[in-house]
């Protein structure tokens, strides 16, 4: 084997590097210069770089320049035994550069090279190249306890290859002094160091965790956005976040608003978003921050932020359960498997659980969730098989735009379970739900759960094979608020029944034809019902025989309907909250719009955006007097136009 000089290629991306490739190269060769133009295996061919120079004889390289010559305080050191020597490698016709020169152990184990003036506890990717002249020669690296082997035992290689002409250990941190040690060599055996890479690991150069989070939907419109800042590249630099918002993705559509350094959240005001005072419900909101690292040597536009939306489609948080928080302030999870269902969901912590699929919870399957959570879909095709039992003592629990049904059923015992069981617990808002086929009632109100509300649900059996008495919802010893529901095909009675506690119904739409009866105060109960629309249904509001509830009503429509329809004059509770009635004749219209799962477009509430969903949609083109209108004006432009038509296109023939 001829004496040899070291071939030591560097390319470093540091936190010390600048723009382009944002690379250090180091180029260790006998006594000349050699100007690589390929990045070696970390980047590839077709790279033109400046390289610096280990000159023979060398032990450390000071202030290596980067790929544009500029200088950075990276130094290298290289502990050798001054065993140098040249090689040719057959078949390699690329990387032949980096492979030919290199230094070797004299055949007496390992030595080490030091790389210093890296970024303290920053990662790096390294790149170890390891061979001399010989075919069947191997190299063991060490880092940090880890050892690889690069091999040249492979014929037939022409361009270089992991694990045969180098080796890659990735995320290797850097110490609180800004250094890493590697070692190489062969025990007792030849070895050689050719080249070595370092690349600094992909850093966060975006804004990340957007407070409202992506695609969430919103109960409580926003008065602030805010979001978590990059770090900077050199550790101590400024980040500056320029914030844009609108009704589209298209920054030069958006307002917008630059703050201060190291800022990262923002008020939704007209001082800062011209058109933005406030957010109007039903719309899809659009923001992105833009952050700029003030470090000299970053890249403005490695900052340019993601896209994140919320969905503002409902209302303001309302009713006897307005005050319900959820998982508000802890932890985002998305779960698309039982196991992970059932274990955020009943954890000790605040979590907001996102259900991304189908998670069936089996024959009478539930999930016992505890206070403080948020359980909600990800999209209109998220769907719980089972029951969502919120249980005695439990607290603050928000359940919206859910998919809800189970096949628990006992023809022999006669029973089944809930969709969503409220039992005993308080300060539960349940929103945008469909709800269907449950084997006992849809969603059950019991056993002195206190201040719960129901809103812009969907209540139905469509399928007449799936055993069921059609029960839709219990309510007893609680305050209870239902609005905007659709009681819709199959529902059969209990829309509610209550006793022993105080019921505000209002702009609720009853469709369930064939029913034996609707809403139904017992012992104890008071009901408000206000602005409903009961259609083509039997026996709209009573009282049982034999109770004494109390039923007030104002502004009902009873639609050509048979049966029992209490006066509703008796004197009853006033509710303790504010609250806003749409107009009793565009009931249905709205609340076949909006409840249940959101897709927007399905205007017939059949579950598919078609033709019929377009002649009604043509119906409200450019007239801003169809009391529809304000439902399905989504950009508040106030008109039903082309930003309406796309997203209703959007959905077309799609099924949920």
């Amino acid at each position: 084997m001829r004496k040899a000089l070291l071939y030591f290629v560097c390319l470093l991306l540091v936190g010390t590097v600048a723009q382009a490739w944002n690379v250090v190269n180091v180029n260790f060769q006998k006594d000349t210069l050699i100007q690589e133009t390929k990045g070696g295996a970390a980047f590839g061919s077709g790279v033109t770089m400046t390289w610096n120079n280990y000159y023979r004889g060398t032990t450390s390289l000071i202030n290596v320049r980067d790929s544009l010559n500029n200088v950075t305080t990276v130094d290298i050191t290289a502990n050798q035994p001054n065993a140098w020597d040249t090689g040719f490698f057959n078949g390699l016709t690329y990387g032949a550069n980096i492979m030919n020169g290199y230094v070797h152990n004299n055949n007496t184990g390992f030595y080490n090279m030091i790389i210093a003036g890296l970024t303290p506890n920053a990662s790096y990717d390294l790149y170890l190249y390891g061979h001399g002249d010989n075919e069947a020669q191997n190299t063991t690296f060490t880092i940090s306890g880890v050892s690889k082997t690069s091999t040249i035992g492979v014929s037939g290689l022409t361009e270089l290859t992991e694990n045969a002409h180098y080796v890659v250990f990735r995320g290797v941190p850097a110490d609180t002094s800004g250094q890493i040690t590697v070692n190489w060599g062969n025990a007792g055996n030849y070895g050689a160091v050719n080249g070595l890479q370092i690349v600094r690991s992909a850093l966060n150069t975006k804004a990340t965790t957007p407070n409202p989070y992506n695609n969430e939907y919103i109960v409580d419109s926003p008065t602030a956005l805010s979001w978590t800042n990059p770090l900077p590249l050199d550790g101590s630099s400024s980040i500056t976040c320029t914030v844009y918002l609108g009704t589209n993705s298209n920054r030069a559509n958006m307002d917008s608003v630059t703050l201060s350094p190291d800022v990262s959240t923002v008020q939704i005001n007209t001082t800062n978003f011209l058109n933005f005072g406030s957010l109007q419900r039903g719309i899809d909101y659009y923001w992105i921050v833009d952050c700029v690292d003030a470090t000299p040597w970053a890249d403005p536009t490695d900052g340019q932020g993601d896209t994140w939306m919320f969905h503002n489609y409902l209302p303001d948080q309302d009713g006897f359960g307005g005050q319900a928080t959820g998982g508000a302030g802890g932890a985002m999870v998305t779960v698309s498997t039982e196991a992970d269902f059932l274990d955020y969901a009943t954890r000790s912590d605040p979590y907001i659980v996102r259900v991304s699929g189908t998670i069936d919870l089996g024959d009478f399957g539930r999930v016992w969730v505890t206070s403080n959570k948020t359980i909600e879909g990800v999209d209109h095709n998220a769907t719980i098989m089972g029951n969502i039992h919120i249980h005695t003592g439990v607290t603050n629990v928000i359940v919206r735009n859910l998919n809800i049904t189970n096949r628990s059923y006992d023809p022999d015992a006669d029973e089944g379970d809930d969709g969503i069981t409220v039992w005993g617990a308080s300060n539960v808002f349940i929103t945008h739900c469909n709800i269907y086929d449950c084997s006992d009632g849809s969603l059950d109100i019991t056993q002195n759960a206190e201040n719960v509300t129901v809103s812009w649900c969907r209540f139905s059996y469509p399928n007449p094979s799936v055993p069921s008495h059609c029960f839709v919802s219990i309510g007893s010893d609680a305050h209870i608020t239902f609005h905007h529901n659709w009681y819709d095909i199959g529902c059969d009675q209990r829309m509610p029944a209550s006793s022993n506690g105080f019921v505000h119904m209002y702009n609720n739409y009853f469709s369930c034809t064939g029913n034996y009866y609707c809403s139904n105060a017992r012992d104890n109960e008071q009901i408000l019902s206000e602005y409903n629309y009961y259609d083509h249904v039997n026996s709209p509001i009573g009282i049982s025989d034999g109770t004494n509830g109390l039923i007030r009503t104002v502004g009902n429509i009873y639609d050509t309907c048979t049966g029992t329809i209490h006066l509703g004059t008796d004197n009853v509770f006033t509710p303790t909250y504010a609250y806003t009635t749409d107009a009793v004749a565009d009931v249905p219209e709205i609340v076949i719009t909006g409840a249940g799962t959101i897709l927007y477009g399905d205007m017939t509430g059949d579950e598919i955006v078609d033709g019929d969903d377009l002649a009604i949609f043509c119906g409200l083109w450019l007239d801003d007097s169809n009391s529809l209108a304000p439902y399905l004006d989504l950009n508040s432009d106030g008109q039903v136009s082309l930003y309406e038509f796309a997203e209703f296109a959007k959905n077309w023939l799609l099924i949920y």
